[in-house]
């Protein structure tokens, strides 16, 4: 199809498009180069608002232009298809660029339009703000029933969607400031974008026109569309600017709408509870009397209806107090994400000045973290939400339960049925407020949940950056003057008197409390010296090496406990009180927090003490040497009476909560020597000679602990004078947390060691219980086989290894405890992991999509908590087979093959989920390496095939079990016992105790015998030769007696004599009999040899044994006619003694 001159239908229709937008710019080349010559504008301030011009209108086709000019071109046969392609692409991009245009005016006109208007809106806003909050009410508390829950409801849906414009405000503001950054990034990029355009040579001019047209076409409509988007970002910037007051007024009056309605709808609630009372009070009331003169009948079917009614008011007002509380909850919510948002923005701005967070700051980060709710309450509101949502569906499922007795029944007489259906009535109520009372506990569970997470988020920005804070100004000379201040505090006469007016009156304010707590410490101390005895008895029983029971070990835990509680309870029950019940006085309340804190500290070093004390656990239960526990005991007793003091008199200066300045001179001297004689008391447990490490640096001098011991004390020693100076600098919140967490970290440990010597402990009794078991079960095998009269040569059996199975169990135990000590460490340090925060900025690779998306990055967090992961991984599938034999295998009824088969294969399944967990954390999904495992078993296949197949052959191995430990098999002509079934090959051990390495392959693959695969019964044959001329009947007698009589006979399986064959020089026999195991198959053999040998000789049944007659046909002269002159030689004498003839 053609049009004027010649050309295609799509050239004429491209210069139909083009040419107005062509006429409109001038000639082509000129419009070009007008536009390279265009002035860009400069890059802007971000700090600048950038002045905003409304876009020109262009000669651009249209849209519905260029969408015609694309169906023309695909439609257009003539063309070639590369340059049909060609073509379309151009198109398709200039039809791009056009939306993004129009997209970009429109948002521009919006935005501009807002900017405008914005100073209006803000008037407006604070005028609203001055007035007081009008709720339009139209109902009291005396307005019906139905107009105050229609009243209740629209407010409930008011209040939900300010709730959802408050939150949408906060995110936008959360936008606009990464608007602040990302928009002059923005335009930026969008000036180069349109440089670069603008500096774009002309099309080559070896293309066809229409090429060149299109060309050309897209590139005028890419340089109009970045135009666009950039007058969108300058004004967008604009609006920003213009709006910058206006958004937190919004935030403001939205909440304060949110709280005039928050107040008003507990009244609601109030007043709809109070009705809904009356009227099932009345509702309830009439069915009693209906109830009372229905029949007997219907009042024994409907016996426990009346009680059931009884909750009805309850419920209603349970769902009602609910309600409220989940409102004011929302409430709560709402402030503490406001307060997030505030306080982020805060530090944040107080960040980007440099320098890190102002002392100000910090503090106001403290307080709100003393402020914070307790998480473990709303747990526990949660659990209590749950227990009350299990109560009303217990409650639901009786009225539905009673409602189909209903459905089922009728009544009797007029009486019956008026009470059933008021009873119906009644029930299909209280069924719809029992579900709107489980609606408000489910709703306000899940609220709590959400709250939990703001929470711990708010949490962690808090304890991300206060630790890094300083909390005061650093110690100088100066501050020493004002030490009289602080003592004079401590004695103040005011508060020591009112310190003791207070604890005289506290038997009396707290009877209860103070009588059961000074019954308990007087019971404690007077059971005391009885404790002791106790604990030296039980150990010596516990040290007496025949004993084999745990329970010593566990009483003497209690008696330890008991030891140790009187003093640490005496501080804490006087603290207690004080701290909760004196809030007012802020002596007092200090006082009541430092007796707490001092009996925290106090209680585990008075365990350590008791425990490691002359015939405790350590000496006699644990067996720690007494080099090693005498250290310890001094250390624990300047610990107790030095550094305790100074951290009650440390805590008591610096308060519970707010820490007073004048004050702090002494506090911080205080902390500083406690930590200095922690350091003391540390350089003499760390002592190489005489400390408490010094048997374990002998015992073990090759290790790396004691090889590096002149590094190891020098930091353990200097780490506490590091916090002292710590706290000197100032950074007293800093140091006293790092403290705290510290002694915990000290006290997991040595829990840690304390578990280990029980754990020890109980090996030990494993062990002897073990082998106790072992001996009985051998000396039972002997008697029994001395009853047989037989004997056993074995190279295995199914007796444990115990000191295989003990050293795998130790290793797994440590294992354990080491665990322990991580979880513990996690549990100690967690509060300011998040202060730890930058190593999630420390980026290692990126894990993306197919589509090249970045889905998540790979950070230094994550490589470190997958290297304990791979340690873990390996240290189990080390150590797993012994605890899993110890503990579980043992008590079942199983065989030494299949206990085998469960711990190797247990074994591969802990490896597995290692790596699989490993690989997790470190971003290695299966999506994104099955290409490469694809790729790499192809390769493995050729190379390690045989490693391959031996490793699946031995799977099939444990699985199918041809083979098992400890069976009697013959390959090659070798026999001997399966010893190991690993991963590639197959130990098996023969009778001269040599080991043979057989591939698992060969053992699948080849042909073996398997003595014991499923009977051990096997068949011996004893084949005996006796001299021609023997009685042959005589014979096959005299051998079946003789197996007859045999002990190792196995039932039901008759010994064959046969005659077998004549021989050479002898007739010979076989003997074929059956014996229950290999274990005596020689010593079957060898007995029956000896009785075959005793009886033929009664019998006199001679034994042949090979003979050869030797016939001389041709004798040599010379032996026929001797020489005279040699004797002659005696003839031989035969064997019978007669003379040759």
């Amino acid at each position: 199809m053609r049009c004027f001159y010649g050309r295609s239908v799509t050239s004429c229709l491209l210069l139909a498009v083009v040419l107005p937008f062509l006429l409109g710019g001038g000639v082509f080349a000129p419009r070009l180069q007008a536009q390279q010559q265009l002035p860009l504008d400069p890059p802007i301030d971000p700090a600048t608002p950038a002045p905003v011009q409304p876009i020109q209108p262009t000669a651009l086709p249209k849209v519905e232009d260029v969408q015609k000019l694309i169906e023309t071109t695909k439609q257009d046969t003539e063309i070639e298809e590369a340059q049909q392609t060609l073509l379309v692409e151009r198109y398709e991009h200039t039809l791009q660029s056009l939306n993004t245009l129009a997209e970009a005016k429109r948002q521009t006109e919006q935005w501009l339009a807002e900017t405008k208007s914005a100073s209006k809106r803000l008037a407006s806003v604070r005028l609203q703000l001055e007035r007081p909050i009008d709720l339009d009410l139209d109902v009291n508390q005396w307005s019906p029933l139905d107009e105050v829950k229609a009243e209740k409801a629209r407010l409930e849906a008011k209040l939900s969607q300010l709730q959802t414009d408050l939150t949408g405000l906060a995110a936008e503001a959360q936008s606009r400031k990464a608007d602040t950054k990302a928009i002059p990034e923005q335009i930026v990029a969008l000036q180069s974008k349109i440089q670069s355009l603008t500096t774009e040579p002309a099309p080559d001019e070896e293309l066809s026109p229409a090429v060149q047209q299109a060309i050309q076409l897209k590139r005028e409509a890419a340089i109009a569309a970045a135009r666009g988007e950039l007058e969108t970002a300058k004004q967008k910037l604009a609006r920003n600017e213009a709006e910058a007051d206006l958004l937190p007024a919004q935030q403001q009056l939205l909440s304060k709408q949110i709280a005039a309605i928050e107040a008003v709808l507990p009244n609601l609630a109030q007043w709809i509870a109070r009705q809904r009372g009356n009227q099932i009070q009345t509702t309830v009331s009439q069915y009693g009397r209906l109830f009372a003169a229905a029949s007997p009948a219907y009042q024994a079917d409907a016996i426990d209806s009346p009680q059931l009614m009884q909750d009805w008011e309850s419920i209603v007002d349970d769902a009602a107090s609910t309600n409220a509380a989940s409102l004011q909850l929302r409430s709560e919510w709402t402030a503490l994400q406001q307060d997030y948002e505030k306080i982020e923005g805060l530090v944040n701005t107080d960040l980007s000045n440099g320098g890190g967070l102002s002392r100000s700051v910090g503090y106001l980060l403290q307080r709100k973290q003393n402020k914070l709710p307790s998480i473990s309450a709303l747990y526990h509101r949660r659990v209590e939400l749950s227990d009350a949502v299990d109560e009303a569906q217990a409650t639901s499922t009786q009225i539905e339960a009673r409602l189909e007795d209903l459905d089922n029944g009728m009544g009797l007489n007029d009486q019956d049925r008026a009470a059933l259906e008021s009873e119906r009535a009644i029930l299909l109520k209280m069924s719809n407020d029992v579900d709107t009372y489980v609606s408000h506990l489910v709703t306000m569970s899940v609220d709590i949940d959400q709250y939990i997470k703001d929470i711990q988020k708010y949490k962690q920005l808090i304890s991300k950056h206060l630790l890094w804070v300083r909390s005061a100004a650093p110690y100088r000379l100066a501050d020493i003057h004002s030490l009289d201040d602080a003592v004079r505090w401590l004695i103040n006469r005011d508060n020591l008197r009112s310190l003791g007016q207070v604890l005289i009156s506290l038997p009396a304010q707290f009877p209860f409390r103070s009588i059961g707590w000074a019954a308990l410490i007087c019971v404690l101390i007077y059971m005391r010296l009885g404790l002791k005895r106790r604990l030296v008895q039980q150990g010596k029983a516990a040290s007496h090496r025949l004993a084999s029971a745990m329970r010593p070990t566990f009483q003497a835990i209690l008696w330890t406990l008991l030891l140790a509680a009187p003093l640490p309870l005496l501080m804490a029950g006087p603290g207690w009180l004080l701290y909760s019940e004196w809030s007012s006085s802020d002596y007092l309340q200090s006082v009541g927090f430092a007796l707490m804190v001092t009996a925290f500290v106090l209680l585990p070093l008075e365990i350590l003490r008791q425990v490691v004390r002359q015939g405790g656990l350590a000496t006699d239960h644990f067996q720690w040497p007494a080099a090693t526990v005498r250290p310890i005991r001094v250390a624990l007793w300047w610990m107790i009476h030095t550094v305790t003091p100074c951290i009650f008199f440390w805590r008591l200066l610096e308060g519970a909560e707010d820490v007073k300045v004048d004050l702090l001179s002494l506090s911080r001297i205080l902390f500083s020597v406690a930590m200095v004689i922690v350091a003391i008391i540390g350089w003499y447990l760390t002592n190489p000679r005489k400390g408490a490490a010094a048997g374990y640096l002998k015992q073990h001098k090759a290790g790396w602990i004691s090889q590096l011991w002149w590094l190891w004390r020098p930091l353990l020693v200097l780490l506490p004078i590091a916090l002292a100076l710590l706290g000197l600098a100032g950074y007293n919140y800093s140091a006293t947390q790092l403290v705290f967490r510290l002694y915990r970290t000290i006290w997991i440990v040595t829990v840690a060691t304390i578990l280990g010597g029980i754990s020890l402990r109980w090996l030990l009794i494993s062990r002897r219980r073990i082998a106790i078991q072992q001996m009985k079960q051998r000396a039972a095998d002997r008697a029994a086989a001395a009853e047989q009269g037989t004997g056993a040569e074995t190279i295995d059996s199914d007796d444990v290894n115990v000191s295989d199975i003990s050293a795998q169990t130790q290793r797994l135990i440590r294992a354990v405890l080491f665990v322990f000590v991580l979880l513990g460490l996690y549990s100690a340090w967690g509060p300011v992991l998040p202060a730890l925060g930058f190593l999630d900025s420390v980026e290692l690779w990126p894990i993306k999509a197919d589509d090249g998306t970045v889905i998540e990055q790979v950070t230094l967090s994550n490589l470190l908590l997958a290297i304990p992961i791979i340690v873990l991984t390996v240290i189990v599938v080390r150590n797993a087979p012994g605890l899993l034999e110890t503990v579980i295998l043992q008590r079942l009824p199983l065989e030494n093959a299949v206990r085998y088969a469960i711990t190797t294969l247990s074994s591969y399944l802990f490896a597995t989920i290692g790596i699989v967990a490993a690989a997790r954390v470190l971003g290695i999904h299966w999506s994104s390496v099955q290409w490469l495992v694809a790729g790499l078993g192809v390769g493995l296949g050729f190379g390690l095939q045989e490693i391959f197949a031996n490793f699946i052959s031995g799977i099939i191995l444990l699985f199918e079990q041809p083979i098992r430990v400890g069976d009697l098999v013959t390959l090659d002509g070798q026999t001997g016992n399966v010893a190991k079934i690993r991963m590639r090959a197959t130990t098996i051990t023969n009778w001269d105790r040599q080991e043979m390495i057989v591939p698992n392959k060969n053992l699948i693959t080849g042909t073996l015998v398997n003595w014991s695969l499923t009977d051990t019964t096997n068949r011996i044959i004893v084949k005996v030769g006796v001299a021609y001329g023997s009685d042959t009947e005589k014979t096959c007698r005299v051998l079946q007696e003789i197996v007859d009589q045999h002990s190792v006979a196995v039932p039901g399986l008759q010994p064959v004599v046969t005659f077998e064959a004549f021989g050479d020089s002898t007739l010979n026999f076989s003997v074929r009999c059956y014996v229950p195991t290999v274990d005596v198959r020689l010593k079957t053999i060898h007995s029956l040899h000896m009785e075959i040998d005793r009886r033929f000789r009664e019998e006199n049944i001679e034994i042949a044994f090979p003979q050869q007659d030797l016939h001389i046909r041709n004798v040599p002269p010379q032996w026929q006619n001797p020489p005279l002159s040699e004797p002659a030689s005696a003839p031989p004498v035969p064997a019978d003694g007669k003379p040759a003839p």
